[in-house]
């Protein structure tokens, strides 16, 4: 998902002018910096060396699968018990304790940890950015279809299950039903991103269900 918090100032440097790709990605560092910095000021940061260790390994995998990093990433546990995870631009996943309790397997938090990493590899935060107001709702619909549709595929590559994507979002609907869970903004952006959860749950298993899919998982849903 993408971060909650949105520093303005910096995405109008990003699109005053045009930019090459290089300095695209100089930029897309520097407001990712900028960001970590607000978020590390007001958030709880988890410092646990185990935790860290095990974020930092599915993480490593994930990007290596992904292409291999064109720039540093850096993994971050917030001590918050929403379920769910955040990216920024520039290299920066925070993937919240809530998460780690709620996932049962490595594969189904590596399956949020892939999706966050495809909205980094595909600029999806400057996207937005650049967006008008008008088709921001549009384009982030496709933004988190896409990341989830590439998120299998780099779960695959790194040796992942890409069937726990879909059992861990089965999880989160049934939890977000059971509890009452609106889309008020109080609960976690992964648990209410759009296009919501049943949509997403719709389309990953159109996507499993491809013989390709059936071929590379045994047949598994």
């Amino acid at each position: 998902m993408r971060p909650r918090l949105v520093v303005w100032g910096l995405f109008l440097l990003l699109i005053a002018s045009p930019l090459n790709a290089r300095t695209i990605k100089q930029e897309e560092t520097k407001f990712g910096r900028y960001v970590d910095k607000q978020v590390i000021a007001v958030e709880t940061i988890l410092f646990d060396e185990a935790l860290q260790k095990r974020i930092n390994e599915i993480g490593d995998r994930i990007v290596r699968a992904a292409g291999g990093p064109e720039i540093a990433y850096t993994f971050r546990i917030v001590n918050s018990p929403l379920i769910g995870a955040n990216s920024a631009a520039g290299g920066f996943v925070y993937v919240n304790t809530g998460l780690l309790d709620f996932a049962r397997t490595e594969d189904e938090l590596a399956a949020v940890v892939a999706h966050e990493v495809h909205h980094i590899i595909a600029g999806h935060q400057i996207e937005l950015a650049r967006t008008p107001e008008r088709k921001k709702n549009k384009c982030g619909k496709e933004q988190e279809l896409a990341a989830d549709a590439f998120a299998l595929e780099y779960m695959m590559k790194a040796g992942y299950a890409p069937p726990a994507m879909l059992s861990l979002l089965k999880r989160l609907l049934v939890t977000k039903r059971r509890l009452g869970i609106d889309s008020s903004g109080s609960t976690s952006s992964f648990l209410n991103a759009e296009p919501g959860l049943d949509a997403r749950i719709e389309r990953i298993e159109e996507l499993l269900s491809e013989p390709k899919w059936k071929r590379r998982t045994g047949g598994q849903p």
